[in-house]
């Protein structure tokens, strides 16, 4: 009996190595799941934030250039853009 009862032990104890194996590659997969997330968030921002910045610089060129921007968009009709 105790041949038997050795081998349980050894199965409840892999067992057991095998489960806490498992909880931390999911806890490695939340982690990179979670940055990736946080990273795409950052990208998005980055983009709005060029997209604006881009807008701006074109403005700012227009008028340089002496173009009247109400004449391009006038401010509260942009159906007549």
């Amino acid at each position: 009996m105790n041949e038997l009862e050795d081998q349980v032990a050894g199965l409840e104890r892999s067992s057991e190595v095998q489960g806490e194996e498992l909880d931390a590659h999911r806890r490695k997969i939340l982690d990179v799941h979670n940055k990736n997330s946080e990273l795409r968030y950052q990208v998005e921002d980055l983009e709005i934030r060029a997209r604006r910045a881009n807008i701006r610089t074109k403005g700012v060129l227009l008028q340089a250039a002496g173009v009247n921007l109400e004449d391009i968009h006038p401010l509260g009709n942009p159906k007549t853009f």
